[in-house]
C-alpha cells in the first residue's frame, strides 16, 4: 500500500512538475514516454569559461554557491562548489545579472588591448580559475 502511495506521489509531482513549468514558459520536449527534458534553448545548464591560452572550463550552475562583484563592476567572484572564478574587466554588471539569472553560456577572455573596439560593453579581460578542494 505504501508503494502505491509513493508511486502515485512521484506521478503527481511529476504532473505538477510539467504543469508549472509549461506556466512559466518552459517548454518541454518528451524524448521517450515518462522522460521529460526542458528545451535546451530555453534552460541553461552549464556556464563555459574560455581563457587566454584558449583552455576551456564548464561548471554546472546548480553548484553555484554565490556571485559576488566589486563597486566598480571590473571583477565578479564565482564560487562553486568545487571551483572559484574570478573574472576581471570592464562594466560587469550585465554580466552579474546574467550569471545570477543562470542565462550565461559562454564567457570568453578578450585581450585588453581591444576594449574600445569592443562593441559590447561588458568586456572580460582576465578569466581565474582556482580548484578549492587543493
Amino acid at each position: 500500500m505504501a508503494v502505491d502511495n509513493l508511486t502515485k506521489s512521484a506521478i503527481m509531482s511529476q504532473a505538477y512538475n510539467d504543469k508549472l513549468e509549461r506556466m512559466l514558459g518552459n517548454d518541454i520536449v518528451e524524448k521517450e514516454k515518462g522522460t521529460s527534458l526542458h528545451d535546451d534553448r530555453l534552460v541553461t545548464r552549464y556556464i563555459t569559461f574560455i581563457c587566454k591560452d584558449g583552455s576551456v572550463m564548464s561548471l554546472n550552475y546548480p553548484y553555484v554557491v554565490k556571485c559576488e562583484s566589486n563597486p566598480e563592476r571590473t571583477k565578479i567572484v564565482v564560487t562553486f562548489t568545487t571551483e572559484e572564478v574570478t573574472l576581471e574587466g570592464q562594466f560587469l554588471e550585465s554580466l552579474h545579472l546574467g550569471i545570477i539569472c543562470n542565462t550565461v553560456k559562454v564567457i570568453q577572455c578578450m585581450d585588453g588591448r581591444y576594449n574600445a573596439l569592443s562593441e559590447a560593453n561588458t568586456v572580460v579581460n582576465d578569466i581565474k580559475i582556482r580548484n578549492l578542494a587543493k
